[in-house]
This record gives structure tokens, C-alpha cells and sequence, in this order.
């Protein structure tokens, strides 16, 4: 996931509080610091439905890596969303 996929990440309404740049940044931010973040989820169409992967969150000052995916509303049920969201189970 890179600036690139801006306009494609805007259209799915998942960056949160962060907006969408600030969803790509997070997750770019946490690969750096971590090792390890969010990366896409797009269909064999190249279309991007999502993301998944690891993240970091602080709970009482202790940092807790926990697994995460949000797929758009368009992605819900989608063969790519279904497949990432169950391996990070």
C-alpha cells in the first residue's frame, strides 16, 4: 500500500479518524516501526475491497499486537475479503 492507492482507499470509507491518507500513512508508519502492518486486499481485477494484517495498540501503557481487517462496504462477502479475514484468525 503507497500513496498511489490514495484514491482507490478513499472510495472504501475505512480510514477511520485518520482519513484515508492518514490510513496509508499509519500503516506504512507501522511497518517501520513494527515489522509488520496492513497491506491491501483487491481482487483478482486489481480492484482494492480492503485490508488486513497486524497492528500495534496501546492498552494501559503496554503495547499489544492485534490483527485487523476492514473491507468496504462493497467488499463485504467478497471472495478476497472472505479468505485474508479468516487467515489473520
Amino acid at each position: 500500500m503507497t500513496e498511489a492507492d490514495l484514491c482507490d482507499i478513499a472510495t472504501l470509507e475505512i480510514g477511520g479518524s485518520r482519513g484515508p491518507k492518514g490510513w496509508i500513512e499509519w500503516s506504512c508508519r507501522n511497518y517501520i516501526e513494527h515489522g509488520f502492518g496492513l497491506w491491501v486486499i483487491e481482487t483478482h481485477a486489481g480492484d482494492i475491497v480492503g485490508g488486513c494484517g497486524l497492528t500495534i495498540h496501546y492498552c494501559g501503557g503496554a503495547a499489544a499486537t492485534r490483527s485487523r481487517n476492514c473491507c468496504a462496504r462493497n467488499g463485504f462477502g467478497s471472495t478476497a475479503c472472505t479468505p485474508s479475514s479468516s487467515a489473520l484468525s
